[in-house]
Formats: C-alpha cells, structure tokens, sequence
C-alpha cells in the first residue's frame, strides 16, 4: 500500500477539464436514470424505506469506498488503476473487460429507451414510434454517430453535454416531485378529480419475492455508477478532493430525486401500468394531459428528460474510450 500511496497523480498530457461543479452533474447523469422510478414505485408506500435501505447497503459504502481509493490513487482510468495495481494485470484486465462492458450496455440500454421517450414527447399520434424498427434503427444510428463525434473531440465540448444532461434531469425531477402539488391545486380549484394518493408515506414494503426483486435492481442497478467519475480522474482538477467533495455533494440531492420522484410516479401510474421503460413521461401525461398548459410542461420536461439520455450515453460512451489510453 506505501509503494500504491507514494504514487504521483499522472504526469500526462491531459488537460484537466472538470471542476467540482462538472462532477457533481456527471454524478447525477450517471446515477439517477429515469427508469429506475418507475421500478421502485412497484414497491407502493414502501418504497421510501427500500431506497433508504439500498442507500445504507450499498451507495453509501460505495461512495466511502471510491472517496478513499481516489484520495490514495487519483489517476485517469480510475478502477483500471486501482484493480491493476492492487491485483496485478489480470485483475486490471478484468476490470477494465467489464467497465467497457457495462458502459456499452448501459449507452444501449438508454438509446433504446429514446424512441420511447419521443412517442411520449410528440403525444398519442407518436405511439407508433417504438414499434417501427426501422424508425427506431434510424434514430439510434444518428446519436451513436453524434456521440462518437462528441467523444472524439474531447471533455472540452463533452463536459458541457453532460453538464446540461445533469441540469436537465435535475429540473425535469423538480417538475416531477412538484406534480402532486399540482394536482391538489387544480382539484381545490374544480379544474379536476383528485383519484391519485400519495405513495411517499413510510410503510413497510410486502415480503414477496417481488418486493425481493425490485429491491436487488434498486440496490445495484438502480444506485449503481458513482465510481464512474473517477475514470476522469486525471482529466479533473484537484482529483483527490474534488471528486470526494463531489460525492458529499450530490449524495443528499440523488437520495432526494429517488425517493420524492418515485413517490410521484406511484401516486399517479396505476399499480401493474407502469411504463418501466419510461415512467417519467408517462406520468407527466397522465397528471398533466394532452392539451393546454399541462401538455406544454408535458413536453417541456419529456424534453429535458431527452437531453439526460443524451448526456448520459456521451458520458458512459466517453468513459468507454478511456481504458485502452489509461492501459496504454
């Protein structure tokens, strides 16, 4: 460990593009994905307790975990670095073989819910649009060769897409968490029938199998990809602090997207019709409607929710394209 610790942090050529404000977006782009809402609110009223419990078990001892690792090698490549050094080549191998995995995954997994998101966003003449393979073909192809663009010409021009995809999702959960809000509004004012409770009250989640489920997709799929940032540890200022004081920062606030946003997707998405693939838009136009100014906030926040998708694939396709330099 003294030989790892007396380590200097990357002599390189690389400029260093991010400050603390650029890694505490990039940790809410990486973190909070849009889905994961719409699998918590399965849970119903016990969702708030299950959140907290996968916090405590694993996002949480994560964040410890990356703050102490970075502090001690705040070098480009992140956990390549660390599994190499503390393992030796397979173990580097290994990592580095399964960072670029889930990287890849994870930039379809979000590309393939845009088609998705788009019918949402156009309104119900769209619903078509994730059917048509070719369609959805088209689109994927067109971000995949912009991202690869973006990812050519460096965190110059990708820092500032992933700093507009983390304040888009930050602003389209505000709109979001403050539906409920809305609704009592417009019921007080006669405008519309309040049929929907609020599922943020703490309640003891069932013991089922698929409360057992759910809670395994939000322990590590859900709360997974803080230890991304430290991939760009040698392209960060101030590594060794910044990104600890990063992760201090956007913990409280992920905590609170996840826990507020999906108590408003279950106050509103029936149990059993929620759109796993994209609950956000779907209970934007389920609180908000197709017409009027419900349908212009509607639109407006499926917009921002886009803009996340976007940030988020440059950011993971970005980090993809780090290993081979870091191991080279």
């Amino acid at each position: 460990m003294a030989e790892i610790s007396s380590t200097s942090p990357a002599e390189h050529g690389l400029k260093r593009q991010l400050g603390l404000r650029d890694l505490v977006l990039a940790q809410v782009l990486c973190v909070v994905g849009s889905g994961w809402v719409g699998v918590a609110a399965g849970l119903g009223r016990g969702q708030a307790l299950t959140w907290v419990a996968a916090m405590l078990l694993f996002y949480f001892p994560m964040g410890a975990v990356v703050i102490g690792l970075n502090r001690i090698m705040p070098l480009e490549g992140g956990l390549y670095v660390w599994a190499h050094r503390a393992f030796g080549g397979l173990g580097g191998f290994l990592t580095a073989w399964n960072l670029r995995v889930y990287g890849i995954v994870i930039t379809a997994a979000i590309l393939y819910a845009i088609p998705t998101e788009l019918a949402y966003l156009i309104g119900p003449r769209a619903a078509w649009l994730p059917e048509d393979h070719r369609a959805s073909l088209a689109i994927v192809t067109c971000l995949v060769a912009a991202l690869t663009l973006a990812a050519a010409r460096g965190l110059e021009l990708g820092k500032w897409i992933h700093n507009v995809g983390g304040m888009a999702m930050i602003t389209a959960f505000v709109a979001l968490i403050l539906l409920p809000a809305w609704a009592i509004w417009r019921h007080r004012s006669g405008q519309q029938e309040l049929d929907h409770g609020m599922e943020s009250a703490l309640a003891l989640p069932a013991l089922n199998l698929l409360s057992l489920a759910l809670f395994g997709q939000m322990l590590v799929g859900a709360l997974s990809g803080l230890e991304y940032i430290a991939i760009f540890a040698g392209e960060s200022r101030h590594p060794a602090r910044n990104i600890a004081r990063s992760v201090w920062i956007a913990s409280p606030i992920i905590c609170a997207m996840f826990i507020l946003g999906t108590g408003s997707v279950a106050a509103f998405a029936k149990p059993g019709h929620i759109d796993f693939i994209a609950p956000i838009p779907q209970t934007l136009r389920i609180a908000l409607g197709n017409s009027g100014v419900g349908n212009l906030i509607a639109i407006a926040t499926i917009l921002l929710v886009q803009l996340r998708l976007l940030g988020a694939s440059s950011y993971l396709f970005t980090g993809v394209t780090r290993s081979p330099m870091a191991v080279g």
